[in-house]
């Protein structure tokens, strides 16, 4: 983009990331005077150690943060490219109810955004559970109070995402999006307990066979009945179709790989 593209004019320019650095290069052709300066933590004030509860238990008064419940934390600016939307959707699926979701951002930075936001977590019943707890000066409390920190963006990469690199030295565990060139996924039950059936549903591939989508001419009898006298034959098709996949886990298949 132009925003981009500016910033690689420049006599010299700093890449935050290797990853930075070889987009710098493919995307806009720079080579010269790129200088790769890792982005970092300041260990002094992100350290677990040195965070007074005086400060954790203000930063929770002023949140009504209840203690006994546990925190899930994600912070960073109020903008689709956070992924705060998604965050939300995924506590659609948390069995679990006794939670707090806390999204930290200044909510005057995108008021739009903010309002979309609100507005999701009344219509899905979240309100009490979810909260958007506006700016915050003392990160190093925040995640003092957190028990899962999240980075959910999932329009686009991170260059370096600060706010997991700074909640794990704070020793949180991170749940982060498999977005960009360094993402990954992590099974979340063993591979023995995941049929190929599993797979199939939860990408959502369409059926093995379909049926064609012309319109009925009604002088032509096969046209007529076609479509329904083939229905039922590739529904029986499809049934064990996903009959066998269910007998296949994927602990067999990554055998069968190995062998090869």
């Amino acid at each position: 983009n132009a925003y981009s593209a500016i910033m690689t004019k420049g006599d010299g320019v700093i890449a935050v990331s290797a990853s930075i650095k070889n987009h710098i290069f493919e995307k806009y052709h720079r080579q010269e005077n790129v200088r790769l300066i890792f982005r970092g933590v300041d260990a002094e004030s992100f350290d677990p150690k040195l965070v007074e509860e005086e400060r954790v238990k203000a930063l929770a008064d002023s949140w009504q943060i209840d203690r006994n419940k546990p925190v899930l934390m994600l912070p960073g600016r109020l903008t689709r490219l956070k992924g705060q939307e998604l965050f939300l959707k995924s506590l659609l699926h948390v069995e679990h109810s006794a939670y707090q979701a806390v999204l930290v951002g200044d909510i005057k930075d995108n008021p739009g955004y903010t309002e979309e936001l609100m507005g999701f977590i009344e219509a899905n019943n979240l309100t009490g559970k979810a909260r958007l707890v506006g700016h915050c000066s003392d990160m190093p409390a925040a995640f003092t109070l957190a028990d899962i920190v999240l980075s959910t963006s999932s329009l686009e990469p991170e260059a370096f995402g600060r706010t997991t690199v700074e909640a794990m030295a704070m020793g949180k565990p991170v749940i982060a999006t498999s977005k960009g060139k360094n993402g990954f996924c992590r099974l979340a039950k063993k591979p023995s307990e995941i049929s190929l059936l599993d797979i199939y549903l939860a990408v959502e591939a369409p059926k093995a066979f379909s049926i064609h989508h012309y319109e009925v001419q009604s002088p032509c009898a096969v046209s007529c009945n076609i479509k329904s006298a083939l229905e039922n034959a590739l529904n029986k098709t499809q049934k064990g179709m996903e009959d066998s996949l269910a007998k296949i886990s994927l602990a067999h298949l990554l055998a069968d790989i190995k062998k090869h």
